[in-house]
């Protein structure tokens, strides 16, 4: 699958709040820093459940995710 197909796959998952089949779509060393906060969540599974502990409305998905396959 080509780098583009998977973030366009992995933001469909997410619309769907299926945060662990979403997670599926990260890379192993998956790591996303929240800057204003300066949180760091490591890994796929703690990316899911993290979102899955946020309402749906609040979770703040934002479609301006680097699509660079360096993250993903």
């Amino acid at each position: 699958m080509y780098t583009k197909q998977i973030v366009e796959q992995f933001w469909q998952t997410m619309e769907t709040n299926d945060f662990h089949a979403a997670a599926q779509l990260l890379h192993d060393d998956f790591l996303l820093e929240w800057q204003q906060s300066g949180e760091r969540i490591r890994g796929r599974e703690n990316f899911a459940k993290i979102n899955t502990r946020i309402p749906p409305k609040a979770n703040g998905i934002s479609r301006s995710m680097p699509s660079s396959p360096r993250g993903m």
